[in-house]
C-alpha cells in the first residue's frame, strides 16, 4: 500500500513538475526561488485577472459590441498572457498590462498608430469599463468592456501592480523545490518515517541520474505545511499524510496555489468548486464503503437481502457508514434499522457492513454468528 501511494505520487508530480518546468523561463526561474507572498487583495486580483471570476461572488460582465458574456470567458490572461506580457494573435495585439509598462513616462505608440500618455489607476479603470486610453482614444473594437464592481477593480489593479513580480515558488534554472508534511509523533510518525525514507530514495535516484528537466529536486520535510510554504517556497507538496487536517491543508492549496498530490488521508476534502490545486490519488473511506455496498450486491446470496450498517460512533465510522447507506438506498438494498451492533442478534440480516476501528473489528469478525444470530455475510472498510 504504501509502495503504490509513493509511486502514484512520483507519477504525478514528475508530470506536474515536468508540465510546469517546460513553460517556466531561465530568467524567471533564477529568481523565483523566494518569493513574496501575495496580499489577500492581490489574490482576488489574480483570480479576476486568471479567471474573470470574483473571489467575493460579484458578477463581472464582459460586453463586445451588443453581446454580453460571463467573464470567466474573457478573461484577462486569454487575451494578454498568463504574466500580462501581452500576445499577438490573428493580427490583433493585446498589450502588455504589467503595472510598469502601463505607467512608463513616455506613454505607448501602438501598431495601429494610436498614441496616449501613460496610465494611472483612474485612465485604467476607464480603459476597462469605457475601451478609451488615457487620452481618451477608442480602444480596438476586440477588447471587451466590462461592467466590474469597485472592490474587484481595486483588487485586479492590486495584482497587476505585482503580476510581474508573482513567478511561481522554488524555481531556479537548476532545481525545484518539493514539500513533504509528515507526522513527527504519535500513532502516525512511523507511517511518516516510512513515507519518508521511500520518497528520500526515489529522488536521491532522480537526481542522480540528472534530475527532471536538468533540475534537481530539494525534498523539504516538515509537519507544518505552512511553515514550508512561507519558509522554504516549496514548488509544490508530494505525498505526506494530510489525516486531520485535511480542510486546512485545502485552504492553504487553494489561497496560495501550491499543488497538493496525492496526500494520505481516509477522509478526502471535498469543496465545490473543484479545488484545482489538491489532487487526491486513492479512495477515502466514503469510496470505500460504497465500493463495499456494490460489491455486495453483485452477490448472488445476497439478492433481496436485507443488510444492517454499524458503526462505532467515531467520524470514520459515521463518514464511512453514511456513504454506505447513502449507496444501499440508492441501489435499492433493504436497510433494517439497527442503533449498534448489541441490536442484530435475530434482526434477519443477512449481511452486515461493520465500520469501526480495529478492536471493534476484531470482536465482531471473530465470530459474527454469535452477534447476528445466522450465518452472515460481513463487510469492513479499513
Amino acid at each position: 500500500m504504501m509502495s503504490s501511494l509513493c509511486k502514484l505520487c512520483i507519477l504525478c508530480v514528475s508530470v506536474v513538475v515536468g508540465a510546469s518546468l517546460s513553460l517556466t523561463t531561465e530568467a524567471q526561474s533564477a529568481q523565483s526561488l523566494h518569493r513574496e507572498l501575495l496580499t489577500a487583495s492581490e489574490r482576488r486580483g489574480k483570480e479576476i485577472f486568471l479567471r474573470g471570476s470574483s473571489p467575493s461572488g460579484n458578477t463581472i460582465i464582459g460586453w463586445m459590441g451588443e453581446l454580453s458574456v460571463p467573464a470567466s470567458n474573457l478573461n484577462c490572461s486569454g487575451c494578454h498572457g498568463m504574466r500580462g506580457e501581452g500576445k499577438t494573435e490573428s493580427g490583433i495585439t493585446a498589450g502588455n498590462l504589467t503595472w510598469p509598462n502601463l505607467t512608463k513616462p513616455y506613454g505607448h505608440t501602438h501598431p495601429t498608430g494610436r498614441k496616449h500618455g501613460p496610465f494611472n489607476e483612474s485612465s485604467f479603470i476607464r480603459a476597462v469599463v469605457n475601451g478609451v486610453d488615457s487620452n481618451g482614444n477608442e480602444l480596438l473594437a476586440a477588447m471587451p468592456r466590462y461592467k466590474i464592481s469597485a472592490a474587484d477593480m481595486a483588487d485586479l489593479i492590486a495584482y497587476l501592480k505585482r503580476i510581474d513580480s508573482d513567478l511561481d515558488p522554488g524555481l531556479t534554472d537548476s532545481s525545484v523545490r518539493i514539500g513533504l508534511v509528515l507526522p513527527t509523533e504519535g500513532a502516525l510518525a512511523d507511517t511518516g518515517a516510512a513515507m519518508k525514507d521511500v520518497l528520500s530514495a526515489y529522488f536521491d535516484d532522480l537526481n542522480n541520474r540528472g534530475g527532471t528537466y536538468n533540475r534537481k529536486i530539494h525534498l523539504r520535510i516538515g509537519n507544518v505545511a505552512q511553515t514550508l510554504a512561507r519558509d522554504e517556497q516549496v514548488f509544490a507538496f508530494v505525498g505526506g499524510l494530510s489525516a486531520g487536517a485535511d480542510s486546512q491543508l485545502a485552504t492553504l492549496a487553494r489561497n496560495e496555489e501550491i499543488p497538493f498530490i496525492g496526500p494520505s488521508t481516509l477522509l478526502p476534502h471535498v469543496e465545490s468548486p473543484v479545488n484545482r490545486y489538491l489532487f487526491y490519488l486513492l479512495p477515502g473511506i466514503e469510496e470505500q464503503a460504497i465500493s463495499l455496498v456494490n460489491f455486495a450486491a453483485t452477490q448472488p446470496e445476497l439478492q433481496n437481502a436485507s443488510i444492517a450498517i454499524v458503526h462505532n460512533g467515531n467520524p470514520l465510522g459515521i463518514a464511512a457508514a453514511s456513504a454506505a447507506q447513502r449507496q444501499a438506498k440508492k441501489i435499492g438494498l433493504k436497510q433494517i434499522d439497527t442503533t449498534g451492533i448489541n441490536n442484530l442478534k435475530n434482526s434477519g440480516v443477512k449481511a452486515v457492513f461493520f465500520f469501526g476501528n480495529g478492536k471493534n473489528n476484531q470482536i465482531f469478525f471473530a465470530k459474527p454468528k454469535r452477534i447476528t444470530g445466522a450465518r452472515t455475510s460481513s463487510f469492513s472498510a479499513s
